[in-house]
């Protein structure tokens, strides 16, 4: 029988017809509200996917416990459909049911390959050149579903899910060791630490990086000495991931390999090795983040700025106001946000006598960063800096009165305005300003 457009349309329409009365029912109580649960149980083994579909997340909504015992079935018979899966499995969840843990653990641990649809495999046997393309298929699917499961398991708050989930890492199935590795995360269980470092010898690099993840999570001191190792990984992903792990366990052990990686030839790894230095916050940490300011290349200078922002250490502010005589630009924006960040009034008092500093470009970025702080005792210097011979001054104190937001500045930045005079650029930034001060809230 042939399937015209308009006979697909017709379903649809009596879908949603379908599902909008049993809403009604549903919102009726009594005996229509348990009428329609049980018709919406029924549903879930209609041969029409969205009916399926549609039913199982209706149920979730419901948080039914007569719904526990058909939405168990449904994904132990595993719905050929994702979709149709995927919403029985959070139904599952929405009921907070203890029954529906030991049916998740044995989905997890008794899965099988998704049957495709018969065409699909015909094409698959007619087509021998995308039998690669249809395993990958095949492999994703698959990984799909445990991870839907995995995180209903989670969900559920179970330590039941400690033991399935720790045999997923070593699964044949890549996408499944990820996924699991993935999921040790949320549960942040010690039993797993020695697993999940042997995880970081996997062959894949996103297991790897799953596995460091789940350590940096965790936050125990055995995880220390393997994620150094893991800062000399050679996929920059699995490093990066790896400096952030250990800024989460905060060990003065992981300072000198973090201050190597600020050298790393990856950006990520870069700035994840510096916000690790950042919140490790030791007087050692400080020590070296000043040698690399003074005499490392630019990438680490940069790096080693935005790591004595994250510290927030007073200690810090001499050594950044130091750093805007920097040579290079992107150096001195660093440290315009670095300074932002530690919001010091003695960062403050040593920018404001910075603006009048005649080695350009300090009084810019000293303008940038007074911004960046937002102290009213920066005002009046400012303003005077609108009136600076460099039109690139003018421009970052217009900016720096916007972000202030102080209403002193208002008749100045106006004036910039309606000075014929005035560069186009210079006028944006006084605009800026006067839009950023207006939409202060009262």
């Amino acid at each position: 029988m042939k399937v015209t457009n308009k006979k697909i349309k017709s379903i649809g329409i009596v879908i949603l017809v379908f599902f909008w009365l049993l809403n009604f029912f549903l919102g009726c109580g009594g005996k229509k509200s348990e009428k329609a649960i049980e018709l919406l149980i029924k549903a879930l083994k209609n041969e029409n996917i969205r009916v399926r579909y549609e039913a199982a997340k209706a149920l979730g909504k419901i948080k039914s416990e007569k719904a526990v015992e058909p939405l168990i079935k449904a994904i132990a018979i595993k719905d050929e459909n994702y979709f149709v899966f995927e919403a029985a499995v959070k139904a599952l969840v929405e009921t907070k049911s203890e029954k529906a843990v030991e049916p998740l653990i044995k989905a997890l641990t008794a899965f099988h390959y998704h049957v495709f649809s018969k065409e699909l495999e015909r094409i698959s046997k007619v087509e021998r050149r995308i039998e690669p393309f249809f395993k990958y298929i095949k492999d994703v699917n698959f990984s799909l579903r445990y991870k839907i499961v995995a995180e209903a398991l989670v969900k559920l708050k179970s330590k039941k899910a400690i033991e399935p989930l720790l045999q997923g890492l070593n699964d044949e199935n890549r996408h499944v060791r990820e996924e699991a590795a993935l999921a040790l995360v949320a549960i942040k269980s010690e039993k797993a630490i020695e697993p999940l470092i042997k995880a970081m010898k996997d062959g894949d690099f996103r297991v790897r990086a799953a596995a460091v993840k789940a350590l940096g999570e965790i936050k125990s001191e055995k995880a220390v000495e393997p994620l150094i190792k893991a800062m000399k990984d050679g996929d920059f992903r699995v490093r990066a991931a790896a400096a952030k792990a250990l800024g989460e366990i905060k060990s003065e052990k992981a300072i000198e390999p973090l201050i190597q990686a600020l050298n790393d030839e990856d950006s990520s790894v870069r700035i994840s090795a510096a916000k690790a230095l950042g919140a490790i916050k030791s007087e050692k940490t400080l020590e070296s983040l000043i040698q690399v300011l003074k005499y490392g290349n630019i990438s680490a200078r940069i790096a080693a700025v935005r790591a004595l922002g994250e510290t927030k250490s007073e200690k810090a502010i001499e050594w950044l106001i130091k750093a805007l005589k920097d040579r290079d630009d992107p150096v001195l924006s660093e440290v315009s946000v670095a300074l932002g960040k530690i919001k010091s009034e003695k960062a403050v008092e040593l920018l404001i006598k910075a603006l009048k500093d005649d080695d350009y470009p300090v009084p810019l970025f000293a303008a940038y960063a007074l911004g960046e702080i937002k102290s009213e005792k920066a005002v009046e210097p400012i303003s005077k800096a609108l009136k600076d011979d460099d039109f690139f001054v003018r421009a970052a104190a217009a900016y720096a009165l916007g972000e202030i937001k102080s209403e002193k500045a208002v008749e100045l930045l106006i004036k910039v305005l309606k000075d014929e005079k005035s560069d186009v650029c210079y006028k944006a930034a006084a605009s800026y300003a006067l839009g950023e001060i207006y939409s202060k809230e009262k």
